[in-house]
């Protein structure tokens, strides 16, 4: 017995050690809504039994810290896939016997097939997902058919009506399942050649395993198997409602954290965009939206009524995510960006035209014009600023030297408590050093500061100057910024003093 558990003399001692290694490896497991699970139960012990206090608030101080981690660090989302066992050339329990396995963190297709072969060196694998004949099935040999199959998220009755963060949904969405699908194609007629959309059938596949996954085994059988076929407008509809999720995941997980990789979100767009112009929508209108196919499938008039609002639906989406794209690519990307661009305005002409405009899902402007401004404004020059401002309307104010020697007071000493410069001879009125830059000065500004503050933004309401100013609070180091957040703090203290 480890030394952790030697010192429990009662069952409610060794119970409660047992419970906090628990929720430990949990946290490790990034499993937090488990490990609250755990506190709430220890919780409720001690409230109602031994009724300590102390140990009370421990456990929900750790609570606070896992719904803290739900809300904000990022999860990879784990990968399912099926795993049969065809032939009697494997252990009985395995012998044609249907699995779910749950993959490894950020372990894919390829990665898993690997693992499984690692296993049964002499199995062959089946390149093709039907039902095994029966000779196969009979044989001494061990064959092995592996696929992916997706989770089916079943609402949570705590759920049902409710606005809830995406980061609680995304849990509950792979975790806690017990039911999966996949699909595979099936020939069905003699089809049209000239557009495989108006022939895509395919057979969709859903499995109920023993139990929920993640559970004690990383993988459980299968204890039930239904199929029925999709008609090719419903796997239509159902791809644009799968497309349209991914790009509003993106588009969310970007604008939570900036900090996430750009290239999935390039190429998502990419993909949507540029298959637009080259066939992608088209293919559904030349299958789905004439008129003879309306006339010979009277019953799907709703379906296709359905499909053309999901490919409305699509353009906020894309706008969002060009805006935000735009932000974050270096000038490496722009030609891909501008191709993008170009696609996109002529996929939202055609769609807004034929099924309506839709509203925007937000304002991503301070994404698009972010990154132009930062690029101008590090040149470390007055000019610039030119497309930001006229640069006759800054020429006459000189550095900051000069417009604090106007005023009498030193650079540090106008811009007040918020902002640090670099001064040569620090103000009379300073109080304290800058703590990011030797030599920095701030005191509150005077009366007559303020006023030569405000006579020099009331010159200069120009609508581009003031667009500029928003973006003087991010990190810049050149003297054309020392300018910029000048005013910026002039029009604060207007707005401050004025009110």
């Amino acid at each position: 017995m480890h030394d952790h558990y030697k010192h429990a003399n009662t069952h409610w001692n060794l119970k409660d050690r047992l419970y906090f290694d628990i929720i430990d490896y949990c946290k490790k497991g990034k499993m937090w809504e488990n490990a609250i699970a755990r506190c709430k139960e220890l919780v409720d012990h001690h409230e109602n039994v031994t009724l300590n206090y102390q140990e009370i608030a421990k456990y929900m101080r750790m609570m606070a810290e896992q719904y803290e981690s739900i809300l904000t660090q990022i999860r990879p989302e784990p990968e399912y896939f099926r795993v049969a066992y065809y032939g009697k050339g494997f252990p009985s329990f395995l012998q044609n016997q249907v699995f779910v396995y749950r993959g490894k963190e950020y372990e894919r297709l390829s990665d898993f097939i690997a693992r499984i072969q690692n296993q049964w060196p002499s199995a062959q694998l089946m390149s093709r997902l039907s039902p095994p004949e029966p000779e196969i099935c009979d044989s001494t040999g061990q064959y092995l058919q592996i696929n992916h199959v997706d989770p089916i998220y079943v609402e949570k009755p705590k759920f049902a009506g409710k606005q809830i963060n995406e980061q609680i949904l995304r849990y509950y969405k792979v975790n806690e399942v017990q039911k999966f699908t996949f699909s595979r194609p099936v020939k069905k007629g003699e089809g049209e050649e000239k557009n495989e959309f108006a022939s895509l059938w395919t057979e969709k596949t859903v499995l109920v395993t023993a139990y929920p996954l993640p559970g004690i085994l990383q993988w459980f059988p299968v204890t039930s198997t239904s199929s029925h076929e999709v008609t090719p407008l419903e796997n239509a509809i159902e791809t644009m409602e799968t497309t349209n999720g991914k790009l509003k995941q993106l588009i969310k997980q970007h604008t939570h954290d900036m900090n996430q990789p750009v290239n999935p979100l390039s190429m998502m767009l990419n993909g949507i965009v540029d298959a637009a112009v080259m066939g992608g929508i088209r293919n559904y209108e030349e299958a789905f939206f004439t008129e003879d196919y309306l006339e010979t499938h009277a019953d799907d008039a709703d379906r296709v009524h359905r499909l053309k609002d999901l490919i409305a639906l699509q353009i906020p989406l894309l706008e969002a995510g060009i805006e935000i794209h735009e932000a974050k690519i270096t000038d490496n990307m722009m030609p891909l960006h501008q191709k993008m661009e170009t696609c996109f305005d002529e996929l939202r002409h055609h769609v807004e035209q034929n099924y309506g405009k839709k509203p925007r899902m937000g304002k991503f402007r301070h994404y698009k014009t972010l990154p132009m401004r930062l690029k101008k404004i590090s040149a470390g020059s007055l000019a610039s600023l030119d497309n930001l401002s006229d640069t006759s309307s800054l020429s006459h104010l000189g550095s900051m030297t000069e417009m604090s020697a106007a005023i009498g007071k030193s650079p540090g000493t106008i811009l007040g408590g918020n902002v640090f410069v670099k001064s040569g001879t620090p103000g009379k009125n300073s109080t304290s050093k800058s703590p990011n830059k030797k030599g920095g000065t701030m005191s509150a500004p005077n009366k007559k500061s303020r006023e030569s503050i405000s006579s020099l933004v009331n010159t200069r309401r120009d609508s581009q100057v003031r667009e500029a100013f928003l973006f003087v609070l991010y990190p810049m180091n050149c003297k054309s910024c020392e300018i910029l957040a000048f005013f910026r703090l002039g029009d604060f203290f207007l707005r401050l003093f004025t009110t």
